[in-house]
């Protein structure tokens, strides 16, 4: 994971730098700026104060995802639920229930990894025998589809670019209060005009370090497993 100037991204992006071994296949993710949250209206789904705010954090973080696509993450999981939003090319990912325990994932727990050894792109079942034992789901996702990933759930991330070369998604990360009264909260939650994502306060963002002149995060996807050469 690095932070660099939005010129080097585009560089890289568009396959402008030779010096760069991924030849633009990565994707930046990034906390969205506070001056373009104002574009973005919450999903219907979530669009309720139970769970943008509430006695556990509510909502934490909004972020895009951006890439010429062909890029592929690491099986992993998250610590807040998540709802990702599509809104150009698709995506396809495997999900894994939260019963099966790192072990049986042959998890990597080095500090800044905390993801699967698995190379999701060619799994060796010689070296990592436990994924044979594996029950797991897939979902396909086209522009203008959300999906909810719920905390601890494990997944993998294959992203393909659409007509515009691009694959772009949102998503929103957030802690939900599960007591008796917000469940109550959350069925009486009506239909109500859009709330728009610059009025939401989000609890716990992470903004990239950028650079002296910068102001973009470029990351790489997840780091592979097995050590092999990336292939983003």
């Amino acid at each position: 994971m690095w932070s660099e100037t939005f010129g080097d991204f585009l560089r890289k992006y568009q396959g402008k730098d030779k010096r760069d071994k991924f030849r633009g296949n990565f994707y930046s993710v990034s906390a969205v700026p506070s001056g373009m949250r104002k574009e973005y209206n919450l999903p219907k789904a979530v669009n309720c104060p139970a769970f943008y705010k509430n006695s556990h954090g509510g909502f934490r973080q909004i972020n895009h995802w951006f890439s010429s696509g062909g890029t592929s993450s690491v099986l992993h999981k998250d610590s807040f639920e998540n709802l990702n939003c599509l809104f150009d090319g698709s995506k396809d990912m495997v999900f894994i229930e939260p019963g099966y325990t790192e072990r049986d994932l042959h998890w990597d727990s080095r500090d800044n990894h905390g993801h699967s050894w698995i190379n999701c792109d060619k799994v060796d079942l010689v070296k990592y025998p436990n994924i044979r034992k594996i029950g797991w789901w897939k979902a396909h996702m086209e522009r203008g589809d959300c999906l909810y990933i719920p905390l601890g759930w494990y997944h993998h991330v294959k992203s393909h670019p659409g007509p515009n070369q691009r694959n772009f998604a949102m998503n929103l990360w957030w802690e939900m209060d599960y007591r008796s009264s917000t469940r109550s909260a959350v069925a009486q939650c009506k239909a109500e005009s859009p709330t728009v994502a610059s009025d939401i306060q989000f609890t716990r963002e992470q903004l990239p370090e950028a650079p002296d002149n910068g102001m973009y995060g470029g990351r790489q996807e997840e780091d592979e497993a097995d050590d092999d050469e990336r292939e983003l």
